[in-house]
């Protein structure tokens, strides 16, 4: 079985460029020095090409269904792996209150100010992702996690999510988004093998480069594959595909102490 080789410091150098919807990659610093309408009129394109009923990620409306605008009214919402915040910017014009969470400082900065720019608003708080466990922390309480194609980077997808359940307020959920099997289909024109690590499979670097142009690591997800990673501390409540059959969406909520106490019984026979 070939190892992994996974670096957090080369992730972090390759994702300080990062997509503007349909434009470019671009850093922080690139977008930072542009005149403050000039980024806002940036920004609102992006937004709106992003939300655009005829475009791939929201066609017919399939994203901003699945992000449930009209229960985030008031509710703190953390968006994890923020980029440049468009997403965060929808959250707040329906009244939910924003966390930014994101590897670069610079990243965070750019959000919180095309946040400003765009809705009048600053975010609550802006949290930089590190490494190793909680990879964030929001003592306060989130109602809503939400990410949308950051976890299929990550190796450790599950010791996320796990820190976002353990930091839900009661009755809060996760909503992510990830790259679907059908994604991996597509692009290989092989079938997805669950059976193995990604990385084992010879097609794992053709996947990878078809879907980024930077980062090393990416990971494809369905319904089955989505329970055995969060088993043992949440339910997979829903899952739907979006955008083109291209990524996956799922609805996660921590499982009661009582449910895991009877996994547990399970296991042990």
């Amino acid at each position: 079985m070939a190892d992994l080789v996974y670096s957090w410091e080369k992730a972090f150098r390759a994702w300080e460029r990062l997509p503007v919807d349909d434009f470019e990659y671009l850093t922080a610093d690139e977008l930072l020095v542009m005149h403050p309408y000039q980024l806002k009129e940036l920004a609102d394109m992006a937004v709106v090409r992003r939300f655009d009923t005829t475009r791939w990620r929201n066609r017919a409306n399939c994203l901003a269904n699945f992000m449930n605008l009209e229960n985030v009214g008031k509710k703190v919402v953390l968006d994890f792996g923020c980029g440049y915040g468009f997403d965060s910017i929808v959250f707040c014009r329906w009244g939910a209150v924003s966390v930014l969470a994101d590897m670069h400082p610079k990243a965070l900065q750019l959000a919180q100010t095309i946040l400003d720019f765009t809705c009048g608003r600053i975010a609550d708080k802006l949290l930089v992702v590190g490494p190793t466990p909680p990879y964030f922390e929001y003592k306060e309480g989130i109602d809503l996690f939400w990410s949308f194609g950051v976890l299929h980077h990550l190796p450790y997808a599950d010791q996320v999510l796990l820190s976002a359940c353990r930091q839900l307020k009661p009755g809060g959920e996760c909503r992510v988004v990830v790259y679907s099997d059908k994604r991996w289909e597509r692009l290989t024109k092989t079938k997805p093998d669950g059976t193995a690590p990604v990385w084992e499979h010879p097609k794992f670097s053709e996947f990878v480069g078809k879907c980024d142009a930077v980062g090393d690591y990416a990971d494809w997800y369905d319904e089955e594959k989505l329970h055995d990673l969060v088993d043992g501390f949440a339910e997979v409540k829903e899952c739907r595909y979006l955008c083109q059959d291209d990524m996956l969406g799922a609805v996660l909520s921590p499982k009661s102490e009582k449910k895991k106490e009877t996994n547990s019984v399970k296991e042990g026979g």
